[in-house]
């Protein structure tokens, strides 16, 4: 499985959830939000923009490129020391929830049932999210259990079509 549009249909909105080019949208001010309740004094202003201009580089970078790469960044422009822990905190904020009103009707049913089956269920993403919160976000929408082996581009430094991320997922299944 990949998780963007296989998993998750981004472009529906169900219910008063936000969509997640609202979460998405929102992840400065969240991080700016994080950085000032760990006594940093930030604008909202000076992280976006600081974010737009990470985020434009990053995506010149290749497929190593994550969240936590432009949380880091963010820190060092900043001028902040950059603990790991508060790097990660962040990041976490900066990224936002997942909404299980994101998922394609059925997936977990699906998903599920498959699992009492006894297959294993695999996923590769093109993400830039770093693994540990995409792991976090299939806690919450109810669907990391069914996915035995994860593979997330960021971590992995490559991306699909690359072949070469195959291996990963050969090892660890």
């Amino acid at each position: 499985f990949d998780s963007g549009n296989t998993i998750y249909g981004f472009d529906q909105q169900q219910g008063d959830d936000p969509t997640s080019g609202e979460v998405a949208a929102g992840g400065p001010r969240r991080a700016a939000a994080a950085l000032r309740w760990l006594s940093h004094e930030v604008t909202d202003d000076d992280v976006a923009s600081l974010v737009a201009k990470l985020a434009q580089q990053g995506r010149q970078a290749g497929p190593a490129w994550t969240e936590e790469t432009l949380i880091t960044g963010l820190f060092e422009h900043l001028g902040l020391d950059a603990p790991r822990d508060e790097i990660v905190y962040v990041t976490g904020v900066f990224s936002g929830p997942r909404y299980s009103s994101w998922l394609y009707p059925g997936i977990a049913e699906t998903l599920g049932e498959l699992s009492r089956l006894g297959l294993f269920i695999g996923l590769i993403a093109n993400t830039s999210v770093p693994g540990w919160v995409m792991d976090r976000n299939f806690r919450g929408v109810g669907l990391l259990d069914y996915l035995t082996v994860r593979i997330y581009s960021g971590d992995e430094g490559v991306e699909k079509p690359d072949p070469s991320i195959i291996r990963p997922a050969e090892r660890r299944a």
